[in-house]
């Protein structure tokens, strides 16, 4: 596929990746994987801000659910700004734990 700078240039899309791909190399423990993955599963979309809420006590971030969005374990719609009212859930993505764990 061939890909053109106005592809490329979309925004807020373009704004969104360079924010996710900071957090991409962001240390995520097994056990953090595993706790977001159970919260998420049979879950409906949920706002970010409230996920950010339910999941710090088990410390989880912000920064660890951008490193998901980025891997695309998690999904959310790129074309809107990501911000606390931005719905986010499991995504179909089924990847290589290993890889996701491991320092990019």
């Amino acid at each position: 596929m061939v890909v053109t700078d106005t592809m490329i240039r979309q925004q807020p899309k373009l704004d969104n990746i360079k924010l996710l791909y900071k957090y991409a190399r962001s240390p995520l423990t097994l056990q953090q994987y595993l706790d977001c993955q159970c919260y998420f599963t049979s879950r409906e979309p949920t706002p970010f801000k409230q996920v950010c809420h339910d999941l710090e006590r088990k410390g989880i971030y912000p920064n660890l659910l951008f490193k998901l969005l980025y891997f695309g374990w998690l999904s959310t719609d790129l074309m809107e700004s990501i911000g606390a009212a931005s719905l986010i859930q499991l995504s179909q993505f089924k990847g290589d734990v290993q890889a996701l764990l491991l320092d990019v």
